[in-house]
């Protein structure tokens, strides 16, 4: 019995450790007068909680948007998404970096970013225990984050809710790849009018115009170029005849 409560103790002391070393400095401007807690988890992505002085009882974890800058530690307020208006009203906050990719990048990772904050989620439990209710919000690429969320962690094994609410903001719902359809689309009109970018004189864009040396010479960096399209933006002399008919016609092709 003695070695019983040995132990129990001596895991009980590991465990209010861990959690003291993983308290941390607020962010600036935080209102509540929260105590905050940060870190890095076992995928190397790192993560902010910020729990309220009148806690009261609930979580909203927050997923941020598009990134391609390695992860790094999270110190602002914006990390947390809208802290000033959920610290004030009692919710605790949370959010994740998400992992690096392999090359140590950020980018489209709503595989990985879902896991990340997901574990957030169950590190807080372990740290805090159960929040009464758990929101996930998230915002462009953390829209579609958010919702798979929803879809993957939504529900435990034993039918219980994870999570009691979801809110994806201005995501990519359709998915990586249905979501550039539409900038495809415009890109190919918009050459097929204005037969600018580039010109058909000029050297015609590889695979990876990105990647060129000197973007300054790509010609659509050239402030000439600009607008050529756009009824609105040239009168006079240096107007096109059928410039005016460019912005009707390309909105006719999309209605077609």
């Amino acid at each position: 019995m003695t070695r019983r409560f040995q132990l129990f103790g001596f895991l009980f002391l590991m465990s209010v450790g861990a959690s003291v070393q993983a308290q941390s400095p607020c962010p600036p401007l935080l209102p509540g007068n929260p105590t905050c807690y940060s870190g890095q988890d076992d995928n190397r992505a790192y993560y902010l909680i910020a729990i309220p002085e009148a806690y009261n009882g609930r979580l909203v974890l927050w997923n941020h948007g598009y990134s391609l800058s390695p992860p790094a530690p999270l110190t602002q307020a914006t990390d947390l998404g809208f802290p000033v208006v959920l610290l004030a009203e009692g919710f605790a906050v949370a959010a994740s970096s998400y992992r690096p990719d392999a090359v140590g990048l950020g980018g489209w990772a709503v595989a990985d970013a879902s896991i990340d904050t997901d574990n957030l989620r169950v590190r807080f439990i372990n740290m805090f225990g159960q929040p009464s209710a758990t929101y996930v919000v998230g915002a462009s690429e953390g829209g579609i984050i958010t919702a798979e969320i929803a879809e993957q962690f939504g529900v435990a094994e034993d039918g219980s809710l994870n999570y009691d609410g979801s809110l994806p903001m201005c995501g990519p719902l359709a998915g990586g790849r249905r979501n550039y359809y539409g900038a495809f689309d415009l890109r190919v009109v918009y050459q097929y009018y204005c037969q600018n970018l580039p010109r058909p004189d000029e050297p015609q864009y590889g695979k990876h115009p990105g990647g060129h040396e000197d973007p300054g010479k790509l010609p659509h960096h050239r402030p000439e170029l600009r607008n050529v399209c756009n009824a609105r933006a040239r009168s006079g002399p240096g107007r096109r005849p059928q410039s005016g008919d460019q912005p009707r016609r390309l909105l006719h092709r999309f209605d077609r």
